[in-house]
């Protein structure tokens, strides 16, 4: 649309209930029609505007500053947002121009009066990330090809020190939305995506297979990001036990994103719990 999002166009202001999803490729959902996406069907389903707030190649800092920044002007009444266990605690800055310091979130309670910057390098990144697939469907061809491995850090069982400050980093940007959509009167409920790996026996032997490790931790960062919520006291839903009853038919082969069944069951377990509240 006209703000580079893959949804439909969206008024600022509603005078009606309205729902945001933000995340990353898991959102923007591009290997299906946009209509087939967890986001539009939960739409469809609730009978209320849903908009999509995927960003792709995103961690949690630089979706934390786009919804502090922009999203807020949309002022949805609930909040769901999708963090990808599969890598975004080892990813979390990706999406920002280099290394967003801590310390912004520790001393700023609304990102929205921080002056960011931006270079034109990390532009052109986030351009090519938001409206081409190319670069997503060479990664994942590298990586089922055993060549390119760089989510492994995730699953590693004893995790370095670069990955413990990344933890601590998600862990502040968790808490810095918490604090942010409760002071606006937001409901926030964190939707845990699992990968595929965590998902489906499957593709994790594939996983091991091709990376050549027996040390691995499958559900290693999907612990630490429940962990993380829990503490905080967000709610979440978690859709490990669901997607594992049925993981064959959920993601595509060659890419690490729900299928079109996929898409819809999320939307389906997200509707129920909802419904539930």
């Amino acid at each position: 649309n006209s703000k580079g999002l893959r949804d439909t166009e969206h008024n600022y202001t509603s005078n009606k209930t309205r729902y945001a999803i933000l995340g990353d490729s898991f959102v923007e959902s591009r290997q299906v029609a946009l209509k087939e996406t967890s986001g539009k069907l939960l739409e469809k389903y609730l009978g209320k505007e849903v908009i999509l707030m995927g960003l792709s190649g995103y961690g949690t800092t630089g979706e934390v500053i786009y919804f502090e920044t922009e999203g807020i002007k949309y002022h949805p009444d609930v909040l769901l947002w999708y963090i990808f266990a599969g890598s975004d605690i080892s990813k979390v800055d990706f999406g920002t121009a280099g290394n967003i310091s801590i310390d912004i979130f520790k001393n700023n309670l609304d990102l929205g009066k921080y002056n960011f910057s931006v270079t034109k390098k990390q532009r052109l990144k986030n351009f090519l990330n938001q409206n081409f697939f190319l670069r997503t469907f060479l990664i994942m061809n590298l990586r089922n090809s055993g060549v390119y491995d760089n989510d492994i850090l995730s699953y590693e069982r004893n995790w370095s020190g670069a990955m413990e400050k990344n933890l601590e980093k998600f862990n502040v940007t968790v808490a810095h939305l918490k604090q942010f959509t409760d002071n606006k009167g937001i409901k926030m409920a964190v939707v845990i995506v699992p990968s595929k790996e965590q998902v489906s026996d499957f593709h994790y032997q594939r996983m091991l297979f091709y990376t050549g490790r027996t040390d691995l931790d499958r559900y290693k960062s999907h612990e630490a990001v429940l962990d993380v919520v829990e503490s905080l006291g967000i709610e979440y839903i978690d859709l490990l036990p669901e997607l594992q009853e049925r993981h064959e038919m959920l993601y595509f082969d060659y890419d690490g994103h729900w299928n079109k069944e996929g898409n819809k069951l999320v939307a389906n377990i997200l509707l129920n719990k909802l419904k539930g509240e």
